[in-house]
């Protein structure tokens, strides 16, 4: 709204410029110099405009990867309860194999539904946050931060994928 209402204002000093283009020589000497401030005073505020446009997408980007880095802890603690079923499940005797292969399950199941919404969440996010200049620290931060998740969220599927294997050899 505010970079709108600027650009209305340039156009409206822009407008006054000519009218007073035609006006007699000493009364235009007065009224370009206070044109040429209210020039001045819009093109500072569109500079704050920008400023802080640039600030709000900043914030906005490290919002979103540390709502994506919550997610993909949540289900590292789902990888790591499943993975600890699947120690149990190695030191399981003939007759508790079953009641923990099934309570396995369950550990598995969860985790793999924490897995894909991380994933579902990254794939959203990234969407959203677009791409930027990489000339910005923050931006630079962000993006390895991405990367790091990513292959953390491809760790926990291999993951689920080595229990699936230790499941289905133990069936």
């Amino acid at each position: 709204l505010a970079s709108s209402a600027i650009a209305d204002a340039h156009k409206y000093v822009a407008l006054k410029m000519v009218e007073v283009g035609r006006l007699a020589e000493g009364a235009a000497e007065n009224a370009r110099a206070e044109m040429d401030r209210a020039k001045q005073q819009l093109d500072v505020a569109l500079e704050r405009v920008r400023q802080f446009q640039a600030e709000a997408l900043k914030r906005k980007r490290l919002c979103l990867v540390d709502a994506i880095k919550s997610r993909v802890e949540d289900a590292e603690a789902a990888v790591a309860r499943m993975k600890d079923a699947g120690a149990d499940l190695q030191a399981a005797t003939a007759e508790t194999l079953a009641e923990k292969l099934e309570s396995a399950h369950v550990t598995e199941i969860e985790a793999q539904n924490k897995v894909t919404m991380a994933r579902r969440e990254l794939q959203e996010k990234q969407q959203s946050l677009g791409p930027l200049d990489g000339k910005q620290p923050d931006v630079l931060k962000s993006s390895s931060e991405l990367m790091r998740t990513k292959v953390r969220v491809n760790y926990m599927e291999a993951e689920l994928g080595k229990f699936r294997k230790l499941a289905k050899d133990l069936e």
